[in-house]
């Protein structure tokens, strides 16, 4: 194998595990970073009193079901999904499908409470938190460590 073969099969092979990386380990710490989000744009502002949160039992913070990344060469994209709630009938919000939708927009509610059309974006506040510190980088570093390289901290 020549040394231009094996630079291409080293280089499919890190990009492969960045991937890897990314789809497990960095999906974990852009959860992380929503949920704190959510919690600091959504739930803490105020504390509603004509519904109980689903919060981690299917509401915007349940990591497992709402909140889904996908991977591709090296970029990681992650949505978040929750759905309208059924307790509440989709009557009680006007032309939309999801929660995220209605929360950062401020628009689509029913009914008015101290927030309705207020923007809540707790998705932007997500991209400036990763942006704004080294998680991500850290992580794919220690995970390529985790997948035998050997990585120097620059």
């Amino acid at each position: 194998m020549s040394i231009s073969q094996q630079i291409k099969k080293i280089q499919k092979k890190i990009k492969a595990d960045v991937d890897n990386c990314l789809r497990l380990e960095g999906l974990e710490a852009v959860k992380d970073s929503m949920v704190k989000s959510i919690e600091s744009e959504v739930y803490s502002v105020y504390t509603p009193s004509i519904y109980n949160r689903r919060k981690s039992n299917g509401g915007l913070i349940d990591r497992d079901n709402n909140i889904i990344g996908t991977v591709k060469d090296g970029e990681l994209t992650v949505r978040n999904v929750t759905p309208l709630n059924d307790d509440y009938g989709s009557s009680s919000f006007r032309n939309e499908k999801t929660l995220t939708g209605i929360i950062i927009s401020g628009e689509g509610y029913r009914y008015d409470f101290p927030y309705s059309g207020v923007p809540r974006d707790f998705i932007q506040e997500t991209r400036e938190d990763l942006e704004n510190n080294d998680t991500i980088h850290k992580t794919i570093m220690s995970g390529l460590k985790k997948r035998g390289h050997n990585v120097v901290k620059e």
